[in-house]
C-alpha cells in the first residue's frame, strides 16, 4: 500500500488526505475476549489454522483420522492391468471409492477384490471389524444366490436398513460389526457412485461427529422432458446451463446404472421427488453439485 503524501525534506512529510480513524485496526475487531472461535467437531481448514495461529494457538486437541477399509465383492471383477476373460470385468467401483474418500481426516486401506466365498467373506470381515472405523463394500447385497453379505451381517452384527427406494442403488445396505459400521454400494458403477455421494459422505460426516450435515440441494429448472414411475427417488447425471439469468439443468441422455461416462460428462445429481410421475421444461427442480 502506498501513502499519500508529499515529501518535503528527509525529516518531514505532507499527508496530502487524512480521515480520522480510517485505515486503522483497532485491538480485538476480529475476535474479542471470550468468543468462541471454533467448536467441537468443528473442521480445521487452511482457513482455521490461520485462525488459530492468528490466536497464538500453537496446537490444539482433534479427532484421530478415520481408518476406512475399501473392498469390492464379486467373482466376475478382476483389477485393472491384468488380462481379463470373457466373463469377467474391470473393477472400477473400488478405485472410485477410493478416490471418493481420499481426504485428509481419511486413513484408508485397499483391502482388494474379494471373491463370492460365505466363509471367506466372513472371515474378512470378523478380521477388519477389528481395525477399521467403517468398511465400505461395493457388490455382494444384490439378490443373487452368490451375494452373500445380508446374511452374513445379520448372523455376525445386525442391518440397520437392507435396500432403499431410489433409482439407482436400490440394493444399498447398511449394517454394523461390533459397532464398527459396514455401508454396501451397489455393484453397478453408477448407482455406486449415486450411492456414496448421498449416504456415504453423511456416514463420514456422522463418523467426525457432525450429525447435522446433509446432502446440499439447490433449486434449478428443468431444460428437459420427461415420465418417471412414481414409488421411488430417481437421481438423474445432470449439468448445469444458463439462461436469462437462470440456472437450468441438462440431464444425460442415458440413464444405465453402468455407464460411467454419465458421471464423468455431469456436475452433480438431479432428484426427481417419489410421486413425480412427469417432468416438464421450466419445472423446479432439485440439484446435488458433487463438489457439495
Amino acid at each position: 500500500m502506498l501513502e499519500d503524501v508529499e515529501f518535503i525534506n528527509k525529516n518531514q512529510i505532507k499527508i496530502k488526505t487524512f480521515i480520522k480513524k480510517k485505515n486503522v485496526r483497532k485491538k480485538g475487531e476480529d475476535i474479542k475476549k471470550g468468543n468462541i472461535v471454533l467448536s467441537k467437531y468443528d473442521l480445521i481448514r487452511s482457513q482455521e489454522v490461520g485462525l488459530l495461529s492468528s490466536i497464538n494457538k500453537e496446537e490444539i486437541k482433534v479427532l484421530k483420522n478415520i481408518n476406512i477399509a475399501v473392498l469390492s465383492n464379486g467373482n466376475e471383477l478382476v483389477n485393472p492391468g491384468n488380462l481379463k476373460r470373457s466373463h469377467q470385468i474391470y473393477d472400477s467401483n473400488r478405485f472410485m471409492l477410493m478416490e471418493l474418500l481420499n481426504k485428509p481426516f481419511i486413513k484408508l486401506k485397499d483391502c482388494g477384490i474379494i471373491k463370492d466365498d460365505f466363509n471367506e467373506i466372513k472371515n474378512k470381515l470378523l478380521n477388519l471389524k477389528n481395525d477399521y472405523d467403517l468398511i465400505v463394500i461395493s457388490g455382494g447385497a444384490s439378490v443373487g444366490h452368490k451375494d452373500f453379505l445380508i446374511k452374513i451381517i445379520k448372523e455376525v452384527g445386525k442391518i440397520i436398513f437392507s435396500k432403499v427406494a431410489i433409482k439407482p442403488g436400490r440394493p444399498l445396505s447398511f449394517g454394523i460389526i461390533k459397532n464398527v459400521p459396514v455401508l454396501i454400494l451397489p455393484g453397478n458403477p453408477v448407482a455406486s457412485f449415486v450411492t456414496f455421494n448421498l449416504f456415504g459422505n453423511f456416514i463420514l460426516n456422522c463418523l467426525n461427529g457432525n450429525f447435522k450435515k446433509k446432502p446440499t440441494f439447490f433449486s434449478v429448472k428443468s431444460n428437459f422432458n420427461m415420465k418417471k414411475k412414481i414409488g421411488r427417488e430417481e437421481y438423474l447425471r445432470g449439468k448445469l446451463i444458463k439462461k436469462n439469468n437462470e440456472f437450468y439443468v441438462n440431464k444425460y441422455n442415458t440413464e444405465g446404472a453402468g455407464i460411467l461416462s454419465s458421471v464423468v460428462w455431469s456436475e452433480g445429481l438431479i432428484k426427481l421427488e417419489l410421486n413425480t410421475q412427469t417432468i416438464k421444461v421450466n419445472d423446479k427442480l432439485q440439484f446435488f453439485p458433487y463438489e457439495n
